[in-house]
């Protein structure tokens, strides 16, 4: 059993199998709609072994060749070393896991779900998320399971593994981070995570500038709405923050981790605080095994990227990546935090997308209004100094996470003593 942060708890191994089915929301099982006639029988036969999840492992192990190689779409990332030397891991974690598989029962999913102790929460774009209530000392979580596999045929893959293990493996390091969301249990396919209800810094941003009604309010006038610049200012420190804690989970200085899908929808807010979590589109980085210099790497999945307005030039370019990419990324939040709207929002229909691509190709930056740009309300003035710092076109030119965190906390610290 683990602990983090005084808190105790178990994880679940939930269907390793390729039958999962999508339920939504209902407090009968029996008015549950599934896509697969069998889901509670194989969810019952999974959870009555073991060491299914050996099993599984075995024949993802086995097939991971063949799995891997279709069309190019499930290779690793291809790290390259800046001297000729091999590209090796920067530090031993990396190649480590935590899972604790042998409290599975504990939770009892199936039997959970039956009771009405499991709700469907939502879907993300790989993962199903389930509330699971009524646990001992009123413990309330949040269970994130792959939904099916990576592949033509939707089999787990390696790489399903993989990406999983990473983004459990950087949640168990920075249980020292109060910006990054805790890790409570992890095997297989499922993670074990706190329950929240804060809410996205997606939907926080559209109800701070008037395109969204807050819940229990009544309607405003949206046209004389004035936004809290330091309410822009905090959200902007918190999430420059957890990108900080994340590139030094070392804490030597040296990224040696990335989150490579760094978006507005990946904040959530607990106790009013914005958390980053979802680290399962990143990479661990690796050094030269000559010299120790970083090496830079060409992630997969690069034929989907072309859907995200937030992407940097190199990776529209298809070029190596390093830390610098998910600070570009950032950079997009902070235009988002700073005008309210998403970057190149204008642009995302498919008739524009050639034309987009090229922009940011090219360095092209999306517009900001003049009254932002002459502003002189030093919060605003500090979010548009940290989005040009983000933004530079050459990745060796930019930022480092950590940079601009420190230079938003002290503008921060200046006007909280100040009385703004």
């Amino acid at each position: 059993m683990t602990s983090h942060k005084g808190t105790i708890v178990v994880s679940i191994w939930l269907l390793s199998c390729s039958s999962i089915g999508f339920v939504v929301r209902s407090w009968n099982l029996k008015q549950y709609v599934l896509s697969s006639q069998d889901f509670v029988q194989a969810a019952e036969k999974t959870t009555q072994t073991l060491d299914s999840e050996q099993v599984v492992v075995s024949k993802i192990m086995s097939s991971a060749t063949s799995t891997e190689d279709q069309k190019g779409r499930h290779q690793h990332a291809r790290h390259t070393s800046p001297d000729g030397g091999k590209c090796i891991s920067m530090h031993s974690w990396h190649e480590q896991s935590y899972p604790n598989c042998n409290l599975v029962h504990e939770l009892r999913f199936i039997s959970a779900l039956r009771d009405g102790d499991v709700e469907y929460i939502a879907r993300g774009g790989i993962n199903n998320v389930f509330h699971y209530s009524n646990l001992p000392l009123n413990e309330s979580l949040a269970l994130k399971i792959l939904m099916y596999g990576s592949n033509q045929e939707y089999e787990y893959t390696y790489h399903d593994l993989k990406s999983v293990r990473h983004d459990s493996i950087v949640m168990e390091r920075l249980t020292k981070s109060p910006y990054i969301f805790d890790l409570y249990g992890y095997c297989g396919f499922t993670l074990i995570l706190p329950f929240v209800t804060g809410g996205t810094l997606d939907g926080r941003l559209k109800e701070l500038h008037g395109k969204l009604q807050p819940e229990n309010q009544n309607n405003t006038n949206q046209s004389t709405r004035t936004v809290d610049s330091m309410t822009q200012l905090r959200y902007a420190v918190e999430i420059a923050k957890g990108l900080r804690d994340l590139h030094d989970i070392d804490e030597d200085g040296v990224p040696s981790a990335t989150h490579g899908d760094l978006n507005e929808l990946q904040y959530l807010f607990k106790d009013g605080k914005l958390m980053l979590g979802d680290f399962n589109k990143g990479e661990f980085l690796s050094k030269s095994s000559k010299t120790g210099r970083p090496c830079t790497y060409k992630p997969p999945y690069t034929n989907r990227l072309y859907q995200k307005a937030f992407r940097s030039p190199e990776e529209y370019s298809n070029m190596q990546q390093t830390a610098a990419t998910d600070v570009y990324a950032l950079g997009s939040l902070l235009y988002y935090i700073l005008t309210g709207n998403p970057v190149w929002e204008q642009y995302l229909k498919r008739k524009y997308r050639k034309k987009l691509h090229q922009w940011v190709k090219d360095g092209k930056r999306p517009e900001i209004d003049s009254k932002i740009v002459n502003s002189k309300d030093p919060s605003i003035v500090a979010i548009k100094t940290a989005y040009e710092m983000c933004t530079r076109y050459d990745p060796a030119e930019r930022a480092t996470a950590k940079n601009v965190s420190d230079y938003l906390e002290g503008v921060w610290q200046e006007l909280v003593e100040d009385g703004a």
